[in-house]
């Protein structure tokens, strides 16, 4: 998707297109030939591997009693997993319409995915305790991660959870208002250098797009890895990673400030030194000694980039989208944020008094999140869900988000997309934008719900506002911008879509 500033075209950078020069990353004729090679290789063994999966599949009878989604009939097992590549949306609506509340299967190459339809089930997933479901098992069953975002040196857990401390001890109620004042500098900044043309020494343009770039690479690599034999999967990672670069790129263009920050966290460091804590601090201090290097600190952070990245700019799109289709949408969000900010500033206090805003976020996430299907679990053993569905170890199972999302029994009309239809019941805070509940699941839901929800709730809010009060926004075609797209699971907005901004003149709200 991309913006039209005057007569420019531009592209934001919360709209993820990047151009990256690989004339850095040059391979020697010998190199090349072994990466042919190695590649060549990958492609027998992914074959071998595929063929024997899908050969387990069709006669395992363990899964015999889910009925599947769609019946392909002969060679079903195959023609559906290539059907789920890029129809994953028509597949899930057809296994909700064929079954209700009934649980139901689709084949995903190499295994089966067992899809859960009601917001009941749902929750009861989530709920489930780790001795019978794991989350991280599920994502590394279905993107690899233990081999392209994990040393391997250490469990995918063990960071993950390390990760994760660091992240909520970062964003606690005690540095809230910080936060806002280091957002609402970025938000200025990003939004004048890129819409406006104005230039500032302090952006590191080059980290920026290797981290887009890098959650890309690692993404569509960790795809591709659970194919493969297990005893291959780190070879062809490294094989893979190596070859884009943008993994060993990232790393080195890191390596000086992590570095410096280590240095400065031994023990014979003067603490006076540090004039302020960061999160790269955070990772620091939550990082055993014996595990405070630079690799394992660059890992920790590839981790939250991939987790914060494309999630929050696929949302902010959706809803400029929505937003774009509308001028009333954008009075009214207008005339709401205007006098709280003139009268509180750019603060946590003047954006929970704005419904609308948190409303027309909620809505359209709801609408069009960044995923089909959601939250995932791998079974750990024999498991009996509440509807009578036995699911067998090893069995990833998720939740139809697409349908709970537009449950009619929660939703009225809910296909049709209402930017203030939960403005009214903000009073309670189980409601707002950034809370998950059985019904709702934008940030997950249970005990593994997104801990960095705040901080992309705080930053969605404030770049919509920005926007809202700086801009005029219109779509060039309206039907065609709120199709998205789909890519497995993944949602992502219409890459031919192209939002017109006028500029407001004299309204316009400096952060």
């Amino acid at each position: 998707m991309a913006i039209s500033l005057a007569n420019d075209s531009v592209v934001a950078p919360f709209l993820i297109r990047p151009a990256l020069t690989h004339s850095d990353s040059t391979l020697s004729l010998a190199s090349s030939w072994a990466i042919v090679a190695t590649i060549a290789v990958g492609v027998v063994l992914l074959l071998f591997s595929a063929a024997l999966k899908l050969k387990t599949m069709s006669s395992h009878g363990i899964y015999d009693h889910i009925p599947p989604a769609i019946d392909y009939g002969i060679g079903g097992i195959l023609r559906g997993s290539l059907h789920l590549i890029m129809s994953a949306r028509s597949i899930l609506d057809a296994g909700y319409r064929q079954h209700g509340g009934r649980t139901f299967k689709i084949p995903a190459f190499g295994m089966w995915r067992v899809v859960v339809n009601t917001s009941e089930l749902a929750d009861e997933i989530c709920k489930a305790s780790e001795d019978d479901m794991s989350l991280h098992l599920a994502l590394d069953a279905t993107f690899a991660m233990s081999y392209t975002m994990v040393p391997s040196y250490c469990s995918l857990d063990a960071i993950t959870a390390i990760v994760t401390k660091a992240i909520r001890q970062s964003l606690s109620k005690s540095v809230e208002h910080q936060v806002y004042a280091d957002l609402s500098d970025e938000i200025s900044t990003a939004f004048k250098d890129t819409l406006h043309g104005v230039g500032h020494d302090g952006n590191d343009d080059q980290l920026v797009k290797l981290s887009i770039r890098l959650t890309l690479d690692i993404m569509a690599t960790g795809m591709l890895l659970p194919l493969f034999p297990r005893a291959c999967r780190r070879f062809v990672a490294d094989a893979c990673l190596y070859v884009l670069g943008t993994k060993r790129r990232f790393a080195s263009h890191l390596h000086s400030v992590i570095s410096e920050r280590l240095r400065l966290h031994s023990p014979i460091a003067d603490k006076a030194s540090r004039d302020r804590v960061d999160l790269l601090d955070h990772f620091i201090e939550q990082t055993p000694p014996d595990k405070r290097t630079v690799d394992f600190i660059v890992h920790m952070i590839m981790i939250s980039n991939v987790a914060a990245i494309h999630t929050s700019a696929i949302t902010l799109t959706q809803a400029l989208l929505h937003l774009a289709t509308s001028q009333e949408y954008q009075r009214e969000l207008r005339l709401e944020a205007s006098p709280i900010l003139e009268s509180l500033g750019w603060t946590p206090e003047a954006f929970s008094q704005m419904p609308k805003l948190d409303s027309f976020l909620k809505e359209s996430s709801r609408m069009n999140g960044i995923g089909l299907a959601s939250p995932f679990r791998m079974v750990l053993r024999d498991y009996t869900l509440s509807d009578g569905t036995r699911v067998s170890p090893e069995t990833i199972v998720c939740s139809n988000i697409r349908a709970i999302h537009r449950d009619e029994r929660v939703y009225a009309h809910a296909e049709e997309f209402d930017g203030f239809r939960f403005a009214d019941q903000l009073n309670v805070s189980s409601s707002s934008f950034d809370r998950p509940t059985r019904h709702y699941y934008a940030f997950g839901y249970g005990r593994h719900t997104c801990p960095g929800r705040f901080l992309a709730s705080a930053e969605l809010k404030m770049m919509m506002t920005y926007l809202v009060l700086n801009f005029d926004m219109v779509v060039e075609d309206p039907v065609a911008s709120l199709a998205p797209s789909d890519f497995v699971f993944s949602i992502s907005a219409s890459r031919s879509a192209r939002i017109l901004l006028k500029r407001r003149g004299a309204t316009q709200s400096a952060i």
